[in-house]
């Protein structure tokens, strides 16, 4: 599930029917204080996408393409040159089976006051 909010939140992607954060051009200090507790999960797949040497972009987009529970993948940019990457992306191979196995692991209960937008509480300034 895709959307836009002004703190330059992007993309939420959806890993095995929970949703974790998995924005590409998302700094730790973009994130506001209403999703504080974000931060460990983000700075975890981070650790996770350096250590398998793909991008958040393609963590994200290649799990949720290449998994038959998910039936739509919805993206957006805020530029051409955005979604070219994002359509470029698409057309690679699917992630390794031990870093899928991997994402599901970690990233399985993640709470629903992180994974749910209706639930963030965030004013707009």
């Amino acid at each position: 599930m895709c959307f836009s909010l002004s703190f330059s939140l992007s993309c939420v992607s959806l890993f095995m029917g929970m949703s974790m954060f998995a924005t590409f051009r998302l700094f730790l200090s973009d994130i506001p204080e209403a999703l504080e507790k974000a931060k460990g999960y983000v700075e975890e797949l981070d650790a996770l996408c350096k250590k398998s040497g793909f991008s958040r972009l393609e963590v994200s987009e290649l799990f949720s393409l290449n998994d038959e529970r998910i039936d739509f993948f919805v993206f957006g940019g805020d530029s051409v040159q955005q979604l070219k990457e994002v359509v470029e992306i698409s057309e690679r191979e699917d992630l390794p089976e031990s870093l899928k196995n991997e994402l599901r692991e970690r990233f399985a209960d993640i709470e629903r006051s992180i994974i749910m937008p209706s639930l963030w509480n965030i004013r707009k300034s």
